[in-house]
């Protein structure tokens, strides 16, 4: 084989080589492009989507806390007005009321701000002496106790009035002769990471029917 004919050969095999050799450099080029294209993309997404994911997961934690807040309010509601309705005519009454509603509020997650224990209308649960349409029960003008909350003592401030006597209810045991007493708390959920029912104030309201005094105490059932 002559010189020439050699390095024909050589020259060709070598463009061949080439050749190969850019294919592949051109095939690894366009893999790299494509994978920081991707990469790319998915920071992007990622940067649309973490702020409603996260947005979500606050509103989650959130609401299920103001669940849980609103069943202990419930829960301690409830326990107040058995206090209430098994004080049928006694003085004070309103007082024990307050301060069961105290000790639960203290180990509680939201705020306390009014408490109004009131002559409830058997048919709406509504204070009798509540003469506006108003959900706001601390606006009754007869029939009930009206109590604020201090947030630096901890304790609740009687108003001096309206008022509702133990010795002006009646517990005799008919329907005609028994009243029903209420209690109204509204508290202000804090809230614990400021997203969705965050500062939102909630009203809970629990009505029981006075328990008729016993005949053996001889204590008047009425006034």
């Amino acid at each position: 084989m002559s010189t020439n004919t050699m390095h024909a050969v050589s020259t060709l095999l070598c463009s061949r080589k080439e050749r190969r050799t850019k294919r592949r450099t051109k095939r690894r080029t366009k893999r790299r492009t494509s994978d920081n294209i991707e990469r790319g993309s998915s920071a992007v997404e990622f940067a649309l989507v973490a702020p409603l994911l996260i947005l979500l997961t606050f509103g989650v934690m959130e609401f299920g806390m103001f669940l849980w807040n609103l069943s202990q309010t419930q829960t301690s509601v409830a326990a107040a007005t058995r206090t209430a309705g098994a004080q049928s005519r006694v003085d004070g009454y309103e007082d024990q009321v307050a301060d069961t509603l105290r000790v639960t509020a203290r180990s509680s997650t939201s705020t306390p701000l009014k408490l109004v224990v009131f002559k409830a209308n058997p048919l709406t649960g509504r204070p009798t002496g509540l003469t506006t349409n108003t959900n706001d029960y601390s606006n009754c003008t007869a029939d009930c106790y009206v109590f604020t909350w201090s947030t630096v003592t901890k304790t609740w401030t009687k108003l001096g009035s309206p008022t509702w006597p133990g010795n002006q209810q009646k517990a005799c045991g008919p329907t005609s002769d028994t009243d029903f007493v209420g209690v109204w708390l509204n508290s202000r959920y804090g809230g614990i990471t400021g997203v969705g029912l965050a500062k939102r104030n909630f009203a809970t309201t629990g009505v029981a029917r006075l328990e008729p005094v016993p005949l053996s105490t001889g204590q008047l059932c009425k006034p």
